[in-house]
């Protein structure tokens, strides 16, 4: 390990080039923009929204895994927790399972799930295949497509070699010409050109066949054909990873990467993964390398800006590997690309979903249809940011802090180009030095810090110290070296203008702006243990001192006077506060809401979910006038109003669970209360839930609860009783499990019903 000490710190440097130059302009494609709406663009570095840096968070969410009743309030979460883009695939076998004979209705209907996102202000990436994967069988190809080009039953992958599929095989490319024109009569009026949500479109996927009439060849006809039906949108893009083959200037590539690997054959630990460190390959996902190797193809990547699409926060649990990813496992891979200069956060997936039913057949991916996994009949949960039952995870107060960073920083952080310092990790499993990358446009920098790797604990670092050079100019940040703990992952601001006046760093990391009466407040949140710094240039601040030590809170506010006289306002929120933070937007302002319930919003209010029965609070800045049911004015704290709000009894028996049978037990509900999700504790090998015959349900055991929203059978359940079968794990079978294995016996430790209150609060501006 490479070890350099001044005096006594553990230190790092980064030499930034005086030449680090703008972005390259007008190389990119780009397709037309509505008139009378904004004007979409790319560089090297970023996409622009009406000429300036646009760094969006985009999340997956597959609308025909989903009921149609329960869309709205799915975008709406994905809205307040900081998702611009909603990204998804149109599934052929969803639209197509028998040939000839389209299904756009209910959870299939993708022009009201369209218009519902135009609705909530949503822009849409949609990933239009016709090859999709997603985990869906035969990768979204109907059966009836194999059979016509008679490719054997159980093979049909999408990945083989020599089979005309997916190639520019005149039959092929008529069948999706087919296919695309019912999607361009659902879609029509919805591309930016037209005013509607979708600025992207991706065409394939994970493609990189090669030879005549595949390859670059294959993706340009495609984006014809796309373009010839009305998908006319600002970008197109294909996935990056297997390098990828398409028509330079034309697409944006993304990429991805993920906490774990649950298609790998291994039934053991992996390694440390490579999404864990600071390195500048964009493609250092590994997605599914060990099964489909690379293609030698040459590609030049310096004229797109880091784009990615598949970043998992969660893994589908297979059949035979099932890792239980945690919180710091799935928001680090995150933090990890954006530090290396990613332009859009990407998620796949950020809700979670359950496959529809199937006529001819259940439609998830199996090892029946050629693919090396076999996964769960009916659950997509993916253990997302939102899951399955439209429970919001801890994952996702993480990742919201992140995506209020990026949304009110980022035309600073967008044009920034990624460095590593002059030492680091030499491999992914490399835990001696701290994990770093510096984001900077050679004015100012943003310093990023993670000291977590999935499945290998961390140990703390010790008198850490970064020496960043600009120029002639060394700032050494902290003046006093720094203990890093285990778990730390953080943003620090270098060199970073604030009005007139340069902080020179702080050990506190920013979070968003807002603006009151008396004008503009930075908000900070708490990283390392003790008070935040922040340190300013002397010669920009008026006062005998340069340098604030805070105590973070709601009382925090801090007022500096720059060298002209103008005041900068800082807050510093904890830690805790920093998860609990909402930005809520409307036409005549932007607040800042504490609350330790999840929130989404309306232009004329908020709506509180909370499956808690004491009362709940909400700190708002500015000052807000809030009316609602159970709602109570509180004392202030510091700059916030403060509201208290008990919510209403919740009248919800638990249910009544009888064994029935070897491994089987009968669970009544009666009719459930609005917003009730079923919560079943188990051990064992798969969990099946059924209402009469039919599976709704299951779920591979990997240590945690599964959750039902009994919302969408409440009218069934009223006379109906739910019917539990769990398999045990037998043990000649082989399984990857991050928790102890479970013995031979089907086990059910509890039957739980939480229900979920969603009280409409009004607001009001002061």
């Amino acid at each position: 390990m490479l070890v350099n000490r001044v005096n006594g710190a553990d230190n790092y440097q980064f030499r930034v080039p005086a030449d680090i130059g703008p972005p390259t302009e007008n190389q990119l494609i780009i397709g037309p923009s509505d008139p009378d709406g904004p004007q979409w663009g790319a560089n090297s570095r970023y996409i622009t929204r009406d000429g300036e840096p646009f760094m969006p968070v985009m999340g997956e969410f597959h609308f025909s895994r989903y009921p149609a009743g329960e869309w709205e309030s799915a975008l709406m979460k994905m809205k307040a927790g900081g998702v611009d883009i909603v990204s998804t695939y149109l599934f052929w076998i969803h639209h197509e399972e028998e040939r000839g004979v389209f299904d756009f209705s209910g959870q299939r209907d993708i022009r009201r799930f369209l218009e519902l996102c135009a609705r909530h202000d949503l822009l849409v990436w949609l990933r239009l295949g016709p090859w999709s994967h997603g985990e869906v069988r035969n990768g979204g190809f109907p059966d009836w497509l194999g059979e016509l080009f008679g490719v054997p039953e159980g093979t049909m992958t999408g990945w083989g070699k020599d089979d005309q599929l997916r190639t520019n095989d005149p039959q092929y490319l008529a069948l999706v010409d087919q296919l695309w024109t019912r999607y361009a009569d659902q879609c029509r009026g919805m591309m930016a050109r037209d005013g509607g949500p979708v600025i992207g479109i991706q065409v394939e996927n994970e493609y990189s066949k090669s030879g005549e009439g595949k390859g670059r060849e294959h993706i340009a006809r495609l984006l014809e054909m796309a373009r010839a039906h009305g998908f006319e949108t600002p970008f197109y893009s294909v996935t990056g990873w297997h390098n990828a083959p398409f028509p330079a200037l034309q697409c944006l590539p993304m990429f991805g990467g993920y906490p774990a690997a649950p298609w790998t054959g291994s039934i053991e630990n992996l390694p440390p993964q490579q999404v864990y460190r600071f390195d500048l390959e964009r493609d250092a996902g590994g997605i599914g390398t060990d099964l489909k190797p690379a293609v030698d193809s040459q590609r030049d990547l310096t004229p797109y800006p880091l784009m990615t699409c598949e970043i998992g926060v969660g893994n589908q649990i297979s059949d035979h590997r099932r890792p239980l990813v945690g919180t710091l496992d799935g928001v680090a891979p995150v933090f990890t690309r954006l530090g290396i200069g990613a332009a859009c956060i990407g998620y796949y997936v950020f809700h979670g979903g359950t496959n529809p039913e199937g006529q001819l057949s259940t439609l998830q991916e199996s090892k029946a249809t050629g693919y090396p996994n076999d996964y769960p009949v009916k659950s997509y949960d993916f253990q997302a940011a939102i899951r399955e039952s439209g429970r919001i995870d801890q994952k996702y107060h993480y990742l919201k802090k992140l995506h209020l960073f990026m949304h009110d920083f980022g035309a600073e952080l967008a044009p920034t180009f990624p460095l590593l310092p002059d030492r680091g990790p030499e491999g992914n499993g490399d835990f001696g030095m701290v994990r770093m990358a510096l984001r900077t446009d050679g004015r100012l920098g943003f310093l990023f810090v993670n000291n977590h790797v999935r499945g290998y604990p961390q140990a703390a670092h010790e008198e850490v110290q970064v020496r960043v050079h600009f120029g002639g100019r060394e700032i050494r940040i902290p003046q006093e070296p720094a203990t890093i703990p285990p778990g730390a992952m953080f943003v620090w601001p270098v060199a970073f203008p604030m009005e007139d006046a340069l902080l020179l760093y702080s050990t506190a990391e920013p979070v968003c702006t807002l603006e009151d009466k008396a004008g503009k407040v930075f908000v900070f949140a708490q990283t390392i243990t003790g008070e935040p710094e922040f340190v300013f240039d002397p010669e920009t601040v008026r006062g005998p001192r340069s340098r604030f030590r805070v105590r973070p809170g709601c009382d925090s506010l801090l007022e500096i006077r720059t060298a002209s006289g103008d005041a900068i306002r800082i807050l510093t929120l904890t830690t805790e506060q920093a998860l609990q933070a909402w930005k809520y937007e409307k036409a005549s302002g932007r607040y800042l809401v504490l609350s330790d319930a999840d929130l989404t919003f309306r232009e004329d209010g908020i709506q509180v979910l909370t499956t808690a029965t004491a009362p709940v609070q909400l700190r708002v800045l500015p000052e807000l006038d809030l009316e609602g049911p159970g709602l109570q004015p509180e004392q202030r704290d510091g700059a916030f109003a403060v509201y208290s709000l008990r919510p209403g009894p919740v009248h919800a028996p638990q249910p009544v669970v009888h064994k029935t049978g070897d491994n089987e037990w009968s669970i009544r509900t009666g009719i459930p209360p609005r917003g009730s999700r079923l919560k079943i504790d188990f051990s064992g090998d798969v969990a099946e839930l059924y209402l009469g015959d039919k599976l709704v349900y299951d779920w591979f055991y990997y240590g945690e609860p599964f959750e039902v929203s009994l919302d969408r059978y409440a009218r069934e359940l009223a006379d109906s009783v739910l019917t539990l079968r769990i398999r045990p794990l037998d043990a000649s079978k082989a399984v990857y499990l991050d928790v102890p294995r479970p013995g031979g016996e089907a086990v059910l430790k509890g039957v739980y019903l939480e229900v979920e209150q969603r009280v409409e609060l009004t607001s009001k501006d002061r």
